[in-house]
């Protein structure tokens, strides 16, 4: 760091001190600290995790300012500077261009009443945390009650949502089902030394029937097996 920089960010930091409720230094969170000495870190990123963004750190430290108190005015000008000094590392815009979108995040921060939320140790700029930060365990009360109203309004979602029942086969498909089985039954038999009567013995003893919902016979079971030889040739005659 360059001497000229830390002259400015010594001044940086003498100014937002000045600008606190009764010079009220404990409002800055360690989160806050970190980024206001060291912006945001990209050495605690893996080289394939997405950053966050200027635009993103500017609205993070705005919304702080505003929950403390600063009034909008006040915040202005030093979070300007902060923006130049700091954030112009993780930005490709020029200086101009980043002074004109910090005062748009700044009014949509102040106009739109954004709260100030951190997510604690897990926050999305991995700044320094501690638990005996003055919002901590708030902060952290308020992230769990979120979590459990996300998890409630998923379970209350998939509730809501009642699978199409499947539909009620017609009395067709039931007829041509059943007479797949006593097509699969036959197959079966006729790998033995069954008898074509013995065949149908058991085709009727156990509940099977034919292609017209009756009873086996004789001449439907040949002209059964027959259709099967002309898909399969190699079926024998019983």
């Amino acid at each position: 760091m360059s001497q000229e920089v830390l002259v400015k960010q010594t001044s940086l930091l003498l100014r937002l001190r000045k600008l606190l409720p009764a010079e009220d230094t404990d409002v800055i969170y360690p989160c806050i600290q970190d980024l206001l000495e060291n912006g945001l870190d990209a050495s605690r990123f893996a080289e394939a995790e997405q950053k966050p963004n200027r635009q993103e750190v500017t609205q993070y430290i705005a919304a702080w300012c505003r929950s403390i108190g600063m009034g909008e005015d006040d915040c202005r000008g030093w979070i300007i500077d902060y923006c130049t000094i700091k954030l112009s590392a993780i930005s490709k815009s020029t200086a101009a261009a980043i002074r004109h979108s910090t005062k748009s995040n700044l009014k949509y921060i102040y106009r739109s009443e954004v709260p100030f939320s951190c997510q604690v140790d897990e926050n999305r700029f991995k700044a320094a945390c501690s638990t005996t930060c003055p919002c901590y365990a708030d902060m952290s009360v308020r992230l769990e009650a979120e979590k459990n109203r996300k998890m409630e309004a998923q379970r209350e979602l998939a509730a809501s949502i009642t699978p199409e029942p499947e539909p009620e086969p017609t009395p067709k498909e039931i007829r041509r089902q059943a007479f797949e089985k006593s097509l699969k039954f036959i197959r079966t038999q006729l790998k033995t030394d069954q008898t074509a009567r013995q065949i149908v013995r058991l085709l009727n003893a156990n509940g099977y029937k034919t292609r017209a919902d009756k009873e086996w016979t004789i001449s439907i079971l040949n002209n059964e097996i027959s259709r099967l030889r002309v898909v399969d040739p190699s079926k024998d005659n019983p």
